[in-house]
């Protein structure tokens, strides 16, 4: 490359970066002036994703990408947990730029847009296409971590995910739509349960069980999954199969912690921790006071009361 050659490329380097800065300062203004208006989240999200042209280099997908802070993490999902729309809005969209490869920050964002109400449709359209185009080229993406484990992608993020995504054809879920179907199988679970206890009964234990183990299996979710697990453990214990139920009670140990539900859905874990320690307690063996001992722990953590009642169990 001759000099002259060099001197033009850097210029045009230059005039690239003065011109995307630019862009930038458009999309912010826009944002600025008017929170419904979906240029903004359309710009910035093509502006940050614009040059990226395959994955993260991982390793067991776990990334060199630092992770955000842990009191950041617990501020967004407080914001979440208590419907503040607004300033989860303010807060996730703000750190986009500092992590555009957390895929949770997105849905933060859609969910709050869908809050906000009608006059943000457009917007909340806008986050999902460009996060769907994102996941459409980058297929993988939602199952990578952060350096410290930390997951791009939490369990309801990649349930919103397959919810907007291309090739699905259906238009993005909404936040209630997205309680409905979790409730929707809830119950579904809660039926399937109350048919295996009705086959038992019956003297079928072997047919009940292949069928719970057969929706387990056929779970569309992470979230699903655990749920139809949990199931299983507690119709386990419940028929007194004790030996049976440990297998799926430590797989609910292991999946808290691959999901780091401590962090991202609470609830679930303690549902999940609450039936580990149900299940360690129903044995008489002097080898799981231990492990039972680190599961109230947890559950410490999350719930002191509850873990203060189960201690007394």
């Amino acid at each position: 490359m001759q000099p002259e050659e060099i001197l033009s490329s850097r210029n045009d380097g230059r005039m690239l970066e003065h011109h995307l800065q630019k862009i930038r300062e458009i999309s912010s203004h826009c944002r600025q002036r008017n929170g419904a208006d979906p240029l903004s989240y359309k710009l910035s999200r093509k502006l940050l994703w614009c040059n990226i042209e395959g994955l993260p280099t991982s390793t067991n997908g776990i990334t060199r990408i630092p992770a955000p802070d842990k009191q950041i993490v617990k501020m967004l999902f407080d914001l979440h947990d208590g419907g503040d729309a607004e300033a989860l809005l303010r807060a996730a969209e703000g750190r986009l730029p500092q992590f555009i490869f957390w895929i949770d920050l997105n849905r933060f964002v859609a969910e709050s847009l869908a809050r906000l109400g009608a006059n943000y449709t457009r917007a909340h359209r806008a986050v999902c296409q460009e996060t769907a185009f994102l996941i459409y080229q980058l297929p993988g993406l939602e199952d990578l971590s952060f350096a410290d484990g930390t997951p791009f992608s939490t369990l309801e993020t990649k349930d919103w995910l397959k919810s907007i995504a291309i090739h699905s054809g259906t238009p993005s879920k909404t936040v209630s739509d997205s309680k409905c179907n979790f409730q929707d199988d809830k119950n579904r679970v809660a039926e399937e349960i109350a048919e295996a206890l009705d086959m038992i009964h019956k003297g079928k234990l072997l047919e009940a069980m292949e069928c719970l183990q057969q929706k387990l299996n056929a779970a569309s979710s992470g979230r699903e999954k655990i749920l139809w697990r949990l199931a299983v453990a507690r119709l386990l214990l419940k028929v007194k199969k004790y030996e049976l139920a440990l297998p799926h009670l430590d797989q609910i140990i292991r999946e808290i912690d691959i999901f780091h539900l401590e962090n991202y859905d609470s609830a679930l874990a303690l549902k999940g921790l609450k039936m580990v320690c149900e299940g360690l307690e129903s044995q008489n063996d002097e080898s799981l006071k231990s492990k039972k001992a680190e599961v109230l722990y947890r559950i410490a953590k999350i719930d002191m009361a509850e873990a203060i009642r189960l201690g007394k169990a």
